[in-house]
């Protein structure tokens, strides 16, 4: 689980996305919120997780990546948030002999619309 100061960080970018999405900010806008204030790289599956869509641009052009995407595999899925029905799960992979740990938030109320990673 997240520390106290992990959470405040992310209550802060929450508010940062929600200031952008009510003024009408698209899935660039959102991402690069993320991408700035978490540092990493960010993506978005659909909701089946069969096809990404979005990518931020230095991730698109790695062509490592799409490898990444369709090779690792899974080894474990743990909550690291969880708080006013919002779930975040950190997901382990396996790839090329490395370990790789992503957080994951299902995009959607009753029906999910996608995946952000």
């Amino acid at each position: 689980m997240l520390n106290k100061h992990e959470l405040q960080d992310l209550f802060y970018i929450q508010h940062q996305l929600t200031d952008n999405l009510l003024t009408d900010s698209g899935l660039r806008t959102f991402a690069s919120v993320l991408n700035k204030n978490l540092d990493t790289d960010v993506y978005i599956y659909d909701r089946f997780r069969d096809d990404i869509i979005y990518a931020d641009q230095k991730i698109k052009k790695n062509k490592e990546f799409m490898l990444y995407i369709r090779e690792r595999k899974l080894i474990r899925k743990d909550t690291a948030f969880k708080c006013c029905r919002v779930e975040i799960f950190e997901y382990q992979y396996q790839w090329q002999g490395k370990e790789y740990k992503e957080l994951q938030l299902d995009l959607g109320k009753k029906d999910k619309v996608g995946i952000l990673a």
